[in-house]
């Protein structure tokens, strides 16, 4: 899921490395579909150096991984989506996460306008004394709105007193988040803007830290609000998931 993406980007790149030194073992490797009664159709397409699976149907009982090289062979997979029930009630295991929908006066709202902003307020904590890194938190949209990019300030880089670049003369420009707000309490050191959701990477405490950030509605009707979760993405056990919220209406200008 969502909460792994940047640890199995990783883990793509160090197989492809690694495969790249036996390119020739690539056609001694298959994927194969089976069936229940045991048929195998195979589904492996190579691109690149690795061997890459391709879509199977409903009818697929299990995946069959064959090898017949003398180099090991690894893989990897991952999966994105959600849940088609929402779930009831809060996960708090290790983390707690909270998520309200404000105008941008803070005020809570059901109600927004086609082309309306509103303010989007990520809180989130560990629970108990240890801080926790590497945490991403996967902030999935109500359908009919879209974030709201900020304009990044020009980059800058670290320099001496003299003028010349630190850290042997290589310029390195910061980081700036493409959306949180300057109201924000959790800086986080990464975000992604995806089609359906944002994901936002970063560490926390056991001090509630608010990432605040804005989204349009777009289109009118009355969207369910998914729910939005986070995870510790070297530790899997450790998670938290808001439950669902209600609807957001969203109703054409007068």
């Amino acid at each position: 899921n969502d909460y792994n993406t940047l640890s199995s980007a990783m883990t793509i790149l160090a197989l492809d490395s690694y495969a790249g030194m036996e390119p020739g073992n690539l056609a001694k490797l298959s994927i194969e579909a089976v069936g229940a009664g045991g048929a195998a159709t195979s589904i492996g397409k190579a691109q690149g150096h690795l061997l890459q699976a391709q879509t199977w149907d409903a009818a697929t009982a299990r995946l069959r991984f064959v090898n017949h090289s003398a180099q090991s062979a690894w893989g990897v997979l991952t999966q994105s989506g959600y849940d088609r029930q929402a779930p009831a009630k809060a996960i708090k295991q290790g983390l707690e996460i909270v998520r309200d929908y404000t105008d941008d006066k803070g005020r809570p709202l059901d109600k927004v306008t086609v082309g309306q902003e509103i303010d989007v307020h990520v809180k989130v904590r560990a629970i108990g004394d240890e801080a926790l890194d590497d945490i991403a938190v996967v902030d999935l949209l109500p359908g009919g709105f879209d974030p709201v990019l900020r304009t990044p300030p020009p980059a800058t880089t670290d320099t001496s007193e003299d003028g010349e670049y630190d850290d042997d003369d290589s310029a390195q420009a910061q980081w700036t988040s493409p959306l949180g707000l300057d109201s924000s309490s959790w800086h986080a050191d990464h975000a992604d803007v995806r089609e359906d959701r944002v994901v936002i990477y970063g560490s926390v405490s056991s001090d509630v830290r608010e990432f605040v950030y804005r989204i349009r509605a777009t289109n009118a009707g009355s969207f369910r609000i998914p729910p939005a979760y986070a995870s510790a993405m070297y530790r899997p056990s450790v998670q938290a998931e808001a439950p669902a919220a209600g609807v957001l209406t969203v109703v054409r200008p007068k």
